[in-house]
C-alpha cells in the first residue's frame, strides 16, 4: 500500500493512502474476498484529461507486492466516460473485459485461492446479466483481503458521487466480525498533498459501507 500512513480516532485507525479507500483485514492469511458494489456515474463535464475510480475485491497488496483483484472502473477520458469491467493479478498488467457496463450496474466480485498457486476470479454484472470467470496462477502470501475504491496512482480520481458496497465478506464472515487479535480491519481514505480525495464510511451490520467524493486529486 503505498503511501500510507495512519490515525487513531475513536479507538480505531483510519488509514490515509494515495491509492486506497474502503476496508481491508490484515494479520492473518486469507482464502476468499467477496462483496457487492455498484458501479456509480462519473462526471467527466470539463475534464481534460484522464482520471479514473475503481471498485474492486481482492487478495494480497496491503503490505505485500501482488494483488488478485477483479473490479470495475468508471474513467474519463476528456469529457468522455468509460465504463467496464477487469481483473488484474498485480504487478502483471490489467485485463480489460468485453462486455457492456453502464453505470449504476450492481456488481458482484468473488476472489479465491482455490489450492496451490491458482486463484480464481468471478466479476458478476447483475444488472447486465453477465458472469466472467477465469482461473489464474501466481505466487502470492494471501496476507490481506480488501474491498477497495482506489485511485490509479499518478491519475486524478474521476469526479462521483456515492459508492455503496456491501456483504463485504471474508472466508465467510463480514468484514466486521475481525476484532481480536491476531486480526486488524483497515479503514482507509484516499489523500494526496493534505487534500481528502474520498472518504470512507464507518460500517453497518458489520459489512457494508460507502465511499464518498469529496475533491479532485
Amino acid at each position: 500500500l503505498t503511501g500510507t500512513h495512519s490515525v487513531v480516532t475513536g479507538g480505531h485507525r483510519i488509514v490515509y493512502d494515495k491509492g486506497w479507500s474502503g476496508y481491508a483485514v490484515i494479520g492473518g492469511t486469507f482464502t476468499t474476498a467477496t462483496a457487492s458494489w455498484i458501479q456509480d456515474a462519473v462526471n467527466c463535464t470539463g475534464i481534460s484529461g484522464y482520471t479514473d475510480m475503481s471498485p474492486w475485491i481482492g487478495i494480497d497488496g496491503y503490505s505485500n507486492k501482488t494483488v488478485e483483484q477483479t473490479g470495475s472502473s468508471g474513467d474519463c477520458n476528456g469529457d468522455e466516460p468509460d465504463y467496464y469491467g477487469w481483473y488484474e493479478m498485480y504487478p502483471r498488467p490489467p485485463v480489460y473485459l468485453s462486455e457492456t457496463v453502464e453505470p449504476g450496474d450492481q456488481f458482484t466480485g468473488t476472489v479465491t485461492h482455490t489450492g496451490g498457486k491458482k486463484y480464481e476470479l468471478t466479476l458478476q454484472d447483475l444488472t447486465q446479466g453477465w458472469t466472467f470467470t477465469i482461473t489464474q496462477a501466481i505466487a502470492a502470501q494471501d496476507s490481506s483481503a480488501e474491498a477497495v475504491m482506489e485511485r490509479l496512482l499518478n491519475t486524478p480520481l474521476s469526479p462521483f458521487g456515492k459508492d455503496t458496497f456491501s456483504d463485504f465478506t471474508v472466508d465467510g464472515q463480514p468484514i466486521g466480525s475481525y476484532t481480536s487479535p491476531p486480526y486488524t480491519v483497515e479503514r482507509m481514505n484516499v489523500r494526496v498533498d493534505k487534500v481528502l480525495c474520498d472518504k470512507t464510511s464507518a460500517l453497518s451490520d458489520t459489512e457494508n459501507f460507502s465511499v464518498t467524493w469529496e475533491n479532485s486529486c
